[in-house]
């Protein structure tokens, strides 16, 4: 998801994943799964089958230990500020962990477009021999967002790159 706001001079552009729950709702559908494995579990045990609650363990903590790492990450965010003369980007999940500044007239964004179609392009912020890529976790729409705003700012922009798998219907729809 991006958000801009405009305010004496600067541009502050902010980039966030896309969260299809929230930590809530991640909790919610660990206990609701947790129940159901708990429950066949407990019926296979009094079965007499008890070496499946071992197993039943296991898969409920990796299944808890994924589901979290997944959640924490869709918290990350990118905060890139478009100064008078500098370009700064912070990132962190609640505060800004790595800060970047550079000065605007020695920087360059480069696109590069991705080989196929349903995959988002790429974006990098380029300072001498340094690069920076910008946005990885953001879907294509908005990455196509945010080369659109970069390229509206009138900053220094390139196109590297071809799509090689163009659209392809093979089923004519």
């Amino acid at each position: 998801m991006i958000t801009t706001h405009f305010d004496n001079d600067t541009l502050q552009i902010v980039l966030t994943p896309n969260r299809s729950a929230s930590w809530k709702q991640n909790c919610q559908l660990l206990l609701a799964l947790g129940a159901v494995v708990l429950l066949i579990a407990s019926v296979w045990s009094y079965m007499g089958v008890w070496m499946i609650l071992p197993f039943a363990g296991l898969e409920l903590g990796f299944l808890s230990y994924f589901v979290y790492r997944t959640s924490q990450r869709s918290y990350l965010k990118e905060v890139v500020y478009l100064l008078q003369d500098t370009i700064k980007i912070e990132r962190g999940q609640t505060a800004p962990i790595t800060q970047l500044s550079y000065p605007k007239d020695l920087c360059e964004f480069v696109i590069q477009k991705p080989k196929h179609y349903w995959s988002p392009a790429e974006l990098n912020l380029v300072h001498r021999n340094e690069n920076v890529v910008l946005g990885r976790f953001l879907s294509k729409k908005d990455m196509d967002e945010l080369t659109e705003i970069i390229k509206d700012t009138g900053l220094k922009y390139r196109i590297r790159g071809r799509t090689l798998v163009e659209k392809q219907d093979p089923f004519n729809l």
